[in-house]
């Protein structure tokens, strides 16, 4: 939705471009308003004259012939032309109008003179049934920030917000197939306007956002959900023989020692659920569930755990697993946190990092990092030093989370440090 003007404006010229695609020689739905169009088609006749006119139109069509259906069975003439043109009410000019949009003016698709959101719809399932389909679902991303974007803009606000009880309840009941309706809410619309809209007016809004809110059913997806997703999403092998190797594998890997195993899990998890997680472990996944929620968009926790297996694409050996320090390079950009306040957390951890725990490894190991990347990848004080890296990136990890809880001091507390080092 971002970007779009109004939420028919994206919702029809979605279905239109759809349409088009998987059944170019389908009539485009009658989605346009009807007077402009005819308006235009009128002088458009008037230049061309009757005969190229009802050519152009005619496109593909019969006219004539012995149908019983008459002027219905064929193509458009002058007298069917008028009869719809006439009478706004009937379906017949529907037809019309999509005949005009699809064969002589297709600039108005350009333009977005399309029906209201009601009548739209009602358009939309009878064209989708004429299809043969028996519904139409309908996933509208982003609905919640785009409305947040224009929040300063209280018109807006109440024309657009109106709208989406629409998506349930209709006034135009001829909906022949159901219109389902998925919208992603990735924040709250009353934390993202409260700034904006005050008063007497910021209540009004409120009462908007219940009424349409209870017409919508919730689904709650938890961070527990997170193992399947990741599963079916990034984490599918790709035969079954590739599936019996990682479970052979996988097995070998958690034969620990238990309380390694118990962290590795957590209290949340089990060992079904981490199978699923392979190569990662329920102990990243927590990890990364609580601090992603800071970041922004782009920065999903299934983009996150992919780019984790885009980069260890060549060194990654099955068996292994991705340990939490290898979030930090990931996360730990202070240009990608939410808000200004979770800027300077993230900051402060980087801050830590580079000016303390890097040096101190590379003084431990007596090898610095750029002289490592020129070692063999198989050289022991290279992994030595890399590995030591990806555990001590852990401290800094841990202070994006207490960050979260509105602790501003723990990157630099020596306290919660020493805890870190003590666990370690």
């Amino acid at each position: 939705m971002i970007g779009a003007k109004t939420l028919e404006d994206r919702i029809f010229e979605g279905y239109v471009d759809w349409v088009k695609e998987h059944h170019p020689d389908a009539a485009i739905p009658a989605l346009f308003r009807s007077a402009a169009i005819l308006e235009n088609a009128a002088g458009l006749r008037e230049k061309m004259g009757d005969e190229a006119f009802f050519n152009a139109l005619n496109q593909g069509q019969q006219i004539g012939g012995d149908s019983k259906w008459g002027a219905l069975s064929g193509g458009w003439t002058a007298a069917s032309y008028e009869e719809a043109a006439e009478d706004p009410t009937s379906e017949r000019q529907g037809d019309l109008v999509s005949d005009l949009v699809q064969h002589l003016i297709t600039s108005i698709r350009q333009e977005g003179e399309y029906l209201d959101l009601d009548k739209g719809l009602a358009a939309l399932s009878r064209h989708a049934k004429s299809l043969g389909y028996d519904g139409v679902i309908l996933f509208l991303d982003e609905l919640v920030l785009w409305l947040a974007s224009r929040s300063g803009s209280v018109d807006f606000l109440n024309q657009e917000v109106n709208k989406l009880a629409k998506l349930v309840e209709a006034q135009e009941m001829r909906r022949p197939v159901p219109i389902i309706s998925f919208i992603a809410r990735q924040r709250d619309l009353r934390e993202l306007v409260g700034d904006n809209v005050a008063g007497a007016t910021n209540l009004n809004f409120l009462d908007q956002l219940k009424y349409f809110e209870g017409r919508f059913e919730t689904i709650r997806m938890g961070d527990s959900n997170l193992p399947e997703i990741a599963a079916e999403r990034l984490l599918k092998p790709v035969s079954a023989a590739a599936r019996a190797q990682i479970d052979a594998k996988f097995d070998e890997t958690v034969a620990v020692r238990q309380e390694v195993r118990e962290v590795l899990m957590t209290a949340n998890s089990n060992p079904e659920a981490w199978r699923n997680l392979y190569p990662f472990s329920p102990a990243l996944v927590d990890t990364l569930v609580a601090v992603s929620s800071l970041l922004q968009r782009e920065r999903t926790a299934l983009r996150i755990l992919l780019q984790l297996l885009v980069d260890q694409r060549e060194t990654m050996q099955l068996g292994e697993l991705v340990p939490v320090g290898d979030l930090y390079d990931q996360i730990a950009r202070g240009d990608d946190a939410f808000s200004s306040e979770m800027k300077k957390h993230f900051q402060t951890a980087d801050k830590l990092y580079r000016l303390n725990l890097k040096p101190m490894l590379e003084a431990t190991h007596d090898l610095s990092f750029a002289a490592a990347e020129e070692l063999p990848a198989d050289d022991p004080k290279r992994i030595a030093l890399r590995n030591d890296d990806r555990l001590i990136k852990t401290v800094p990890e841990v202070a994006h989370v207490f960050g979260k809880a509105g602790r501003a001091d723990t990157a630099t507390d020596p306290a919660p440090l020493e805890m870190f080092e003590t666990t370690i």
